[in-house]
């Protein structure tokens, strides 16, 4: 076997681990949340790994001011500790020991994961705007649809599911300027991120009022699935 055959193999087997553990997140496993946690910190460059493992050793003034500093940066540079920053925060959510001391004593990872700390713990109707959602299904949320752009996640805190929505038309404005509508159209999702609703619902909106999109629809379609009182199973309270 030749160098190329062996590292395309390599790949392959990364690939299929990384999966695996993609599935097990979708049921809940908390170790395997644990475990692609850990596949994103050895993406890291060797400055981002040694930025993380000072912070996570000794929280001084030093190395907070220095993480800081860095998570400041550009976001495209910080994918990978952003994700796994993501992953501690949600194993630390759902029970795992390990994650949950490590976020406790590390509070920036509750800022600036990708699906920070305060998307899963407002007690109203949260929104986290995204680009593409191919940058979700990269993190491991392998159930979210790809090559979506202009699109956001919503979290219903109280009935613990999740309302992805994207662009899926655009209507632009008429000659004098007025009048341009972008149509969102949505899948529903259980906390872990699996599909509950495989059914897509239009919405018109105005391009402007994308922060404000509509959600009185959400209630009506989850009592076909009786799914409407379904709690979150979290197991980290606010503070």
């Amino acid at each position: 076997m030749n160098l190329r055959d062996k590292e395309f193999d390599r790949e392959s087997n990364m690939e299929s681990h990384f999966n695996s553990l993609a599935e097990l997140c979708k049921m809940g496993d908390i170790q395997a949340m644990l475990d692609i946690a850990h596949l994103f910190f050895d993406k890291c460059t060797d400055e981002q790994k040694q930025l993380l493992s000072n912070y996570e050793k000794e929280q001084s003034a030093l190395n907070i001011k220095l993480l800081s500093a860095y998570m400041s940066r550009p976001a495209n540079g910080l994918t990978s500790m952003k994700t796994y920053m993501t992953w501690i925060i949600r194993a630390a959510i759902y029970g795992n020991k390990i994650a949950l001391m490590l976020t406790e004593k590390c509070p920036i990872y509750k800022d600036c994961a990708r699906l920070d700390y305060n998307l899963y713990f407002k007690h109203k109707n949260n929104i986290k705007i995204l680009w593409a959602s191919d940058l979700l299904r990269e993190a491991g949320f392998i159930d979210i649809l790809k090559h979506k752009e202009d699109c956001g996640l919503v979290y219903h805190y109280q009935h613990g599911y999740f309302r992805f929505f994207y662009m899926s038309d655009y209507e632009p404005p008429d000659e004098e300027g007025f009048g341009s509508e972008i149509e969102y159209d949505s899948v529903y999702y259980d906390e872990f991120f699996k599909i509950l609703i495989e059914k897509i619902i239009g919405h018109n909106t105005k391009r402007q009022a994308l922060g404000h999109a509509v959600f009185d629809d959400c209630q009506n379609i989850l009592k076909q699935k009786d799914i409407t009182n379904m709690p979150a199973i979290i197991l980290w309270k606010e503070d």
